[in-house]
């Protein structure tokens, strides 16, 4: 899982590309816990949309937390 950075107010758009052969029972699901989101991963493009309102490190993982990363959120432009 990659580390991310996104800006605080602006809409994110993730497209995960997950080829068949990458996919196992751990790394085919995305949680996102301060985004309440659990997105199961399929072959293909995954679209994982979120809106992070303030800056701050978000952490998100597969279904089981044993692979990580995070989300540094940034402050928005002024």
């Amino acid at each position: 899982y990659p580390d991310l950075k996104v800006k605080a107010g602006v809409c994110v758009r993730w497209v995960i590309t997950a080829e068949e052969a990458s996919l196992n029972s751990c790394n085919s699901v995305v949680s996102i816990p301060a985004f309440n989101i659990y997105q199961v991963l399929a072959p293909g493009e995954n679209i994982i949309e979120f809106l992070p309102e303030k800056p701050g490190v978000i952490t998100y993982s597969c279904w089981m937390g044993m692979i990580s990363a995070t989300i540094t959120v940034t402050s928005a432009p002024p």
